[in-house]
């Protein structure tokens, strides 16, 4: 974990000492910057004896695509610990949570953090807002496609980012107020436990978009509902309420509202916290041995493809 410290906003591989931004650089921060290793994030962090809270909020313009920069997107990320748990926010209301590439690579991060956090046995994947997850923020990406090399970069990243959430030795677990929808629906099929509020809608929408499934649907749902509703999700172009999702296991548990969802959370935190962490990874493995590398794989050939064909913007 970070060392102990105050509030403090910094510009991680920017500038040292008062930068851009009237920011100063306190010696905690360097030893935080090296434990996290996120160079070029702005982050923002709060430590307290119990809990400790990072906002990944954006990176700067590092990546280029041809000879123009990478859009500096927002990432919209909040990482905190509650506990034995580590809760991480998706807050870009504005695009409907979607995943831009500063997005995803600031969701790897969380996963790093909770990961290297000791006495961390939960990951708690939420958002703010209309919708859980729109799925990939297209204005953010468009910029990524006339480069193959990194249009299927940031597809690999996000496939990982999918893959990472479903293999963790964490319990993770998605709280769904709105609609999960294309790699906001991958991101969810990833979670081993999913609770959704009574609003909480599910589809696919990439191929009513002309794209391929590129996070993991087509691997990764098959085995979480069945190869008939995962079917009629991606290929039927069908919604799902929260009643529909968990008919077909999706869904672990439904409540009526937002409020209930964070109390329900709180108490699922509370009694995975209270479990051998031992036993739960072990469990959790034993729960993944059917591996979907093989489906993944598939996938990731068929988006090189699309992507060779100028199918996708």
């Amino acid at each position: 974990m970070p060392p102990q410290g105050k509030f403090l906003t910094f510009a991680l591989g920017l500038r040292f000492g008062h930068g851009p931004f009237g920011i100063r650089v306190e010696q905690p921060t360097a030893c935080i910057l090296a434990e996290l290793g996120l160079p070029r994030r702005f982050v923002e962090v709060h430590r307290s004896p119990s809990r400790f809270r990072y906002r990944l909020v954006g990176m700067n313009n590092s990546t280029t695509v041809g000879s123009r920069p990478e859009p500096d997107h927002d990432a919209g990320v909040t990482v905190h610990r509650d506990n034995s748990a580590i809760r991480v926010l998706l807050h870009r209301p504005g695009r409907g949570n979607s995943l831009a590439p500063t997005t995803v690579e600031a969701l790897h991060a969380a996963v790093d953090i909770a990961e290297s956090s000791p006495g961390v046995s939960a990951l708690i994947l939420e958002a703010r807002g209309r919708a859980f997850c729109a799925g990939v923020d297209v204005d953010a990406v468009r910029p990524l496609l006339p480069n193959r090399d990194q249009a299927e970069h940031f597809f690999d990243r996000g496939r990982l980012l999918t893959t990472r959430l479903a293999t963790s030795p964490l319990v993770v677990v998605a709280a769904v107020d709105g609609l999960a929808a294309a790699g906001g629906l991958e991101l969810v099929a990833a979670c081993d436990l999913v609770l959704a509020t009574r609003r909480a809608r599910f589809a696919d929408r990439h191929v009513r978009n002309g794209f391929v499934p590129a996070f993991g649907a087509t691997a990764r749902l098959v085995r979480r509902v069945g190869s008939g509703p995962a079917a009629w999700l991606l290929l039927g172009d069908a919604e799902w309420s929260a009643e529909d999702a968990q008919r077909v296991g999706l869904v672990s548990m439904i409540v009526q509202d937002d409020e209930a969802l964070h109390v329900e959370i709180e108490a699922l935190v509370g009694r995975i916290g209270g479990l051998d962490t031992t036993a739960l990874r072990v469990t959790k493995s034993l729960l993944a041995m059917e591996d979907p590398a093989d489906a993944m794989e598939r996938e990731r050939v068929a988006v090189g493809e699309h992507l060779r064909a100028g199918r996708y913007g």
